[in-house]
């Protein structure tokens, strides 16, 4: 399939979490979502010359495992790209602590009473900088997420503003050059993702509860920016 000035590149690195409500999100805007899933055995690409949009998005993996991992490394090559290209890109869980590396910033493990708890709704504190944020200002009014008590970015790369963090003070959202974004929280959870990572959707909002629809619109907000970037 031939790329066009409206693609968006997506990264799945586990099964279980896919795209979700993210795939809905680029449609809306217009967007061809290309996914590419190393975990079957897909090659991550080496460039972004063709793509107008980059997510990684979550997974139960150590951003730094090469050794298990090896596509790991690759993964954040490509981040570095999406940064020297000014490209519009979303990291998610996961995916926002392999850019945090990429870009020097460092990560951390759960604190211990955390860890083990796969998926929880979390309240957030916007900072100045995530209110006035073309992503997180759509979170103004509920500001909750759903995380995974894992590692977490400890230490923002260079050139990056602190966007939102949780009620222990861990950094839960974050930007770097104006167009890169990393999310600890999933936005793009749904029914499936949930069932898949826990078994049971008793943590997930209702489709209709106004914190699903904050959620639906940053991703909105990202898929725009792709769209006009």
């Amino acid at each position: 399939m031939s790329a066009h000035s409206s693609d968006a590149l997506v990264i799945q690195l586990d099964p279980t979490y896919g795209p979700g409500q993210l795939v809905p999100a680029l449609e809306r805007a217009g967007l061809q979502m290309h996914l590419v899933q190393p975990h079957r055995g897909d090659q991550v690409p080496t460039d972004l010359r063709r793509m107008e949009g980059l997510v990684v998005l979550g997974g139960a993996l150590h951003a730094h495992d090469d050794s298990r991992v090896p596509h790991l490394r690759a993964v954040r090559a490509l981040l570095r790209t999406a940064r020297g290209r000014n490209l519009p890109t979303l990291g998610i869980g996961l995916g926002a602590q392999l850019l945090a590396l990429a870009l020097e910033g460092r990560i951390g493990p759960a604190r211990a009473r955390d860890a083990g708890k796969l998926l929880r709704l979390t309240e957030l504190t916007l900072t100045d900088a995530g209110r006035a944020d073309p992503l997180l200002s759509a979170l103004a009014e509920h500001p909750v997420g759903m995380d995974i008590a894992g590692d977490g970015v400890r230490s923002l790369p260079p050139a990056s503003t602190l966007l939102a963090t949780d009620a222990r003070g861990g950094v839960q959202a974050f930007r770097t050059e104006e167009v890169l974004w990393g999310l600890q929280f999933h936005p793009e959870a749904d029914e499936a993702l949930v069932r898949a990572a826990v078994g049971s959707t008793a943590c997930l909002p209702a489709a209709d509860d106004p914190v699903r629809a904050a959620w639906t619109a940053l991703l909105d907000a990202f898929a725009d920016q792709v769209r006009t970037g």
